[in-house]
């Protein structure tokens, strides 16, 4: 059997109880790139968070985390068309994701404290799937505003709006 292994093997026929497809595909991933990668995981409450680590990993992550997302959709195919695990993946490289989740959640609670206080809706920056439902999550306890999706992929962005509907805008 030659060493260089195929991305696209089949992980199902594996036997070793240890084995994490996920953590073995990340590795022949960062491999192809020529990375050297530290892979770890954190069981979290609605999903299995992978932790990539290593020299040089400015590459996964990409403009913005584009690299990040891309290879996060990636997994996401090959896990639904191989069903190598059942629970919910999320790819982190370097802490970036959790950075930015960070970002994400202090300047939505800043624009929610705004929206409440002017009583006027504000909309965010486009973004991705993942990084609007962190705003989601981050407000869906806040009894003064609302939020909400609009608009069409790459340019879908969140708008957060005061509970009662109103809207000082004519």
């Amino acid at each position: 059997m030659s060493e260089d292994k195929d991305i696209d093997d089949d992980y199902e026929d594996e036997v070793d109880e240890d084995w994490d497809p996920i953590a073995e595909l990340l590795f022949d991933i960062t491999e192809h790139f020529g990375l050297e990668a530290d892979i770890e995981y954190e069981e979290r409450k609605d999903h299995v968070r992978y932790h990539i680590e290593g020299p040089d990993m400015g590459v996964l992550i990409g403009r913005r985390g584009s690299t990040l997302n891309a290879l996060q959709f990636l997994i996401g195919v090959i896990n639904a068309r191989k069903k190598l695990v059942d629970y919910r993946v999320v790819i982190d490289v370097e802490s970036y994701r959790d950075r930015r989740e960070k970002q994400l959640i202090d300047q939505a609670k800043r624009d929610a404290a705004k929206v409440a206080r002017e009583g006027r809706e504000k909309v965010l920056a486009a973004m991705p799937a993942a990084e609007r439902r962190v705003i989601h999550l981050a407000l869906a306890d806040w009894e003064d505003v609302v939020t909400y999706s609009e608009g069409k992929d790459p340019d879908r962005c969140v708008v957060i709006a005061p509970a009662d509907g109103e809207d000082d805008e004519d």
